[in-house]
């Protein structure tokens, strides 16, 4: 299925969709939504497959999950995450009670760039600022890539 969600906004959680059942989503995009809450793209409570999905320019200043905010269990299966915003996790949020796979996917140019815009999963981060090394070691001053524990 094609779908295009765009330019929607909810005051509080989930800007462009809330799913507490089953969603598969084929070859979609969820592209310039806000929330006031967390999820500015999509907020997931249930099970959700995105494949060949753009999530893309969706933010929230107060919340979390700026393109997702998951509870659930969330699958990202060839895809791109890029130019979403929020407070930490502009691409994805994952909450300790959800799971997160993602495969194939490019995550850029997320924000913010305090190394949580990628993807953030109760509190540990792919892009994680655990200590401080120079940017010639890793591309990004500052960070260290870590997915929640030290390299």
């Amino acid at each position: 299925m094609n779908v295009a969600l765009d330019g929607n906004r909810a005051a509080a959680d989930g800007g462009a969709l809330w799913n507490a059942g089953s969603l598969d989503a084929v070859n979609g995009t969820i592209s310039r939504s806000a929330a006031g809450g967390n999820g500015a793209g999509f907020w997931n409570d249930g099970t959700t497959t995105l494949t060949n999905a753009t999530l893309a320019n969706n933010s929230t200043v107060a919340g979390m999950g700026g393109a997702v905010w998951n509870d659930g269990v969330l699958l990202l299966d060839s895809g791109t995450v890029a130019g979403n915003g929020a407070s930490a996790g502009g691409g994805t949020s994952n909450n300790a009670s959800g799971t997160v796979e993602v495969r194939n996917t490019i995550l850029a140019a997320n924000t913010p760039d305090n190394c949580s815009g990628g993807i953030i999963s109760d509190g540990n981060n792919i892009d994680r600022c655990r200590r401080r090394l120079p940017a010639a070691e890793h591309g990004r001053a500052g960070c260290r890539p870590s997915a929640g524990s030290e390299l």
